[in-house]
């Protein structure tokens, strides 16, 4: 709750409030009231533990090793739009 009652909520939104110090709806000394008045709520976090994480990371190293074997590869040129019968057994 903004500790000046007059001012609307709203105007100290994080997504807005640049705009609205940009427009003079507030200024840097109103903002910095408003920040110092949020109570810490530190003491209420609880560390997050989510089962994706070791599948998250087994799916970007399987990435990783897939786009180093495509790296690997190199592809011959061909002569033309359309490869010969010969250069397609040469390739196989």
């Amino acid at each position: 709750m903004s500790p000046d009652k007059n001012i609307d909520e709203k105007l100290f939104d994080v997504r807005a409030v640049d705009r609205n110090m940009k427009k003079k709806y507030i200024d840097e000394a109103q903002y910095q009231k408003h920040l110092g008045a949020i109570p810490d709520a530190a003491s209420k976090a609880v560390p997050l533990e989510l089962d994706q994480d070791q599948e998250i990371l087994e799916r970007e190293e399987w990435r990783r090793q897939s786009e180093e074997q495509i790296a690997g590869r190199q592809e011959k040129p061909r002569k033309g739009p359309v490869a010969s019968d010969e250069e397609r057994e040469e390739e196989d």
